[in-house]
């Protein structure tokens, strides 16, 4: 059996490698046995797990990141309509559209996402993505969903604090406390 463990979009990107290099060469690693786990979104279960005749429950899980609970990071695909008068029915409709419930679970069943609609019929899903959509609910009532940093941070910020992750994910000299400095350092630095 190899274990996985989805957890939203969570990884930890080798040194020198962006997360496309790992995500594409590492599912075979996973799939022959070398890598025990692998922590991903949803695109890769629906994706590279279903092409290769993956199974939830045999030959992968889904789980939450140990110690997160429920939390739910969220991150999603935004539509901007510029305010034009001529196209405002156009882009209501497209909005309509966009939000409809059941375009909702074609487009998420489809992409390997979770749709944003809380009152959604999930039934088609599997099970990871039924406990990912239960999550992203919960969170919106009680206040524990957050938005990925990457929606409201720069790339350059969040260039930084991937270097700080990663020096400190493979540097053992570096204090729990000496990370926490280079991260709020890393942020004032890259506004």
């Amino acid at each position: 059996m190899i274990s996985a463990l989805g957890a939203g979009s969570a990884g930890i990107w080798p040194p020198g490698e962006g997360w496309l290099l790992v995500l594409l060469p590492g599912t075979p690693l996973l799939f022959g046995g070398l890598w025990l786990l692998a922590w991903s979104d949803g695109f890769t279960r629906v994706g590279e797990f279903t092409v290769a005749g993956k199974r939830q429950g045999a030959d992968y899980l889904c789980a939450p990141v140990p110690g997160s609970g429920r939390g739910h990071v969220f991150t999603s695909d935004a539509f901007l309509f510029f305010k034009v008068a001529q196209n405002a029915k156009a882009q209501a409709d497209l909005a309509k559209v966009f939000m409809d419930k059941d375009a909702q679970v074609a487009f998420s069943l489809a992409k390997g996402s979770v749709p944003v609609r809380t009152d959604a019929d999930v039934s088609k899903f599997d099970d990871c993505a039924k406990q990912s959509h239960a999550d992203l609910v919960a969170g919106g009532k009680d206040g524990t969903a957050v938005a990925t940093p990457n929606l409201f941070q720069s790339p350059a910020r969040i260039a930084a604090w991937r270097d700080v992750v990663l020096s400190f994910w493979n540097d053992d000299s570096i204090t729990p406390q000496e990370a926490a400095l280079s991260f709020a350092n890393a942020a004032k630095a890259n506004r």
